[in-house]
């Protein structure tokens, strides 16, 4: 029965090892595909976002009334002519930003922000453009925020006349992200790529940006959620591959449990600028394997009261009532009944034993037959042989007497010589 019990305990130690280990492979086997849904979404969303922005420059680009007021150089009617169009496309295509720059690279028109202009933009996207002379596209660092920009040269009949970019905010990202895959994210960015005094100065004019000081190395940029505790992690950026891993199994929040991973994120310069961090939801799973793991345990403990039930009544049945019946056999044996009857209904080694307690019990009266018919016929000779001694005692009484006789006669006859 202990070797049954043990035996029972390493079954269930063995299950419940098999439950956990499916677990974790079953969680790695997720988050492996939480990541590449990530990325390829992430991905897709750009894709989307550039052939959007084509498509919308391309029209503009078209545009004669537009080209003319360009060319004019009268910034006020030029944003008068297209402010309408722009809230259109904000509105309906999530553009944020809309230039007319001129060939020498400064700002002439921001349709989003007309009172700044006369700076020279400095961005990867429009060196691009203009050393190609073609369309150039990338994810790139504002003053105050991630978004991603096409720029696309602007000629009239050949001839240069300066570049038009439109760029979207990668807040929206990060939202239709979620939409698609049901996780949040948060956009964390590397301060070496940003300037501290513009980011403050931003944030004076928009109070919703991040904090500069909130992180020691980062600044969140953009997150759907306060769940991620960013300086729990932050030290641990660094050790993400460039194809993107897990940063942790289990993450816990009150009764929920999540991985968190994430992935780079690259500017148009191919430089690793921050890293987009998701949180997956996985109490499903992890509940799921409880339930499991507790189903197996309750499940193996009743199968091992059931089996020692079993074996219980197997042992009392088998080796217990025999060996009472062989103690009750036995007892009749010590008070003299030599003919009580048992019969045996095994053929074990108790069985056995019951056959050869039988069998004694069987030559013991035998030989207690025996010894009486020895006994009787020892009586009957003592008997005969007693009988045999009063005759012989009789006769050496009278042959005592015949010689006292003859003694006398012998005495008289001596005394008449005399």
């Amino acid at each position: 029965m202990i070797t049954t019990i043990s035996g029972l305990l390493l079954l269930s130690l063995f299950s419940l090892n098999y439950i956990r280990s499916e677990y974790f492979r079953r969680l790695a086997e997720l988050a492996d595909i939480s990541l590449k849904t990530n990325k390829k979404t992430f991905a897709n969303i750009l894709e989307y976002d550039n052939v959007k922005l084509l498509v919308a420059l391309e029209i503009i680009l078209a545009d004669k009334n537009t080209k003319g007021l360009f060319i004019n150089g009268d910034a006020e009617v030029l944003y008068g002519y297209t402010d309408s169009l722009f809230q259109q496309l904000k509105k309906k295509f999530n553009i944020t930003y809309w230039y007319f720059i001129k060939p020498d690279k400064t700002c002439f028109l921001r349709v989003h922000r007309k009172n700044k202009r006369d700076d020279i933009i400095r961005r990867k996207t429009l060196d691009n453009c203009a050393k190609t002379k073609s369309y150039s596209m990338g994810l790139e660092l504002g003053s105050r925020a991630f978004a991603y920009r096409v720029v696309c040269p602007y000629y009239d009949n050949g001839r240069l006349i300066g570049y038009m970019e439109m760029s979207e905010e990668i807040d929206y990202f990060s939202q239709l992200m979620k939409k698609q895959t049901g996780d949040d994210f948060v956009l964390l960015i590397d301060k070496r790529y940003l300037d501290k005094d513009k980011w403050n100065k931003a944030r004076k004019e928009y109070p919703e940006m991040a904090k500069w000081d909130e992180f020691k190395d980062v600044i969140a940029i953009n997150r759907t959620t306060e769940l991620v505790d960013i300086n729990k992690i932050e030290g641990r950026l660094a050790d993400i591959p460039d194809k993107g891993g897990v940063l942790e199994r289990k993450y816990r929040i009150g009764s929920d449990s999540f991985f968190l991973g994430g992935f780079p994120v690259y500017d148009a310069s191919e430089q690793k600028v921050g890293m987009l961090i998701y949180i997956h939801k996985i109490t499903d799973i992890y509940k799921k394997m409880v339930s499991v793991s507790i189903v197996t345990s309750v499940s193996f403990i009743l199968l091992a009261v059931i089996l020692i039930v079993i074996i219980v009544l197997i042992i009392n049945r088998s080796i217990i009532r025999p060996l009472e019946y062989a103690k009750k056999h036995i007892s009749n044996l010590s008070e003299g009944n030599l003919v009580a009857e048992f019969s045996i209904g095994s053929d074990d080694e108790i069985g056995d034993m019951l056959r050869d307690l039988k069998v004694m019990t069987k030559n013991l009266t035998a030989a207690l037959l025996t010894i009486k018919n020895s006994v009787g016929k020892i009586n009957l000779t003592t008997g005969k042989l007693y009988s045999g001694s009063s005759e012989l005692s009789q006769g050496n009484i009278l042959q005592t007497n015949s010689i006292s006789e003859i003694s006398e006669e012998i005495s008289e006859i001596s005394e008449k010589l005399n």
